[in-house]
């Protein structure tokens, strides 16, 4: 979180999409204990409604993994000053 904030204008959004469960439990988790505002959160970003509201842009991965039926996981949070 501290590369990001060097990255990063307070307030700003980090996006992530991953298939990875273990990227995206650990992150929810830092997120939650880090207390950062959580604004999105779904385990399957294709099935939920989230995709009409988010920017979007899918990677060559992402439609590797999509064409491989793996989900893809979605977290949007807000980035504020971590001590």
């Amino acid at each position: 979180m501290k590369r990001y904030q060097k990255i990063l204008r307070p307030g700003g959004k980090i996006h992530l999409k991953t298939d990875d469960v273990t990227l995206y439990d650990y992150s929810c988790n830092v997120v939650q204990e880090s207390g950062l505002p959580l604004i999105a959160n779904t385990h399957d970003l294709y099935s939920s409604q989230l995709l009409e509201n988010i920017p979007n842009f899918t990677t060559y991965y992402e439609e590797s993994h999509l064409k491989n039926q793996k989900t893809i996981k979605y977290l949007c949070f807000e980035l504020t000053r971590i001590d």
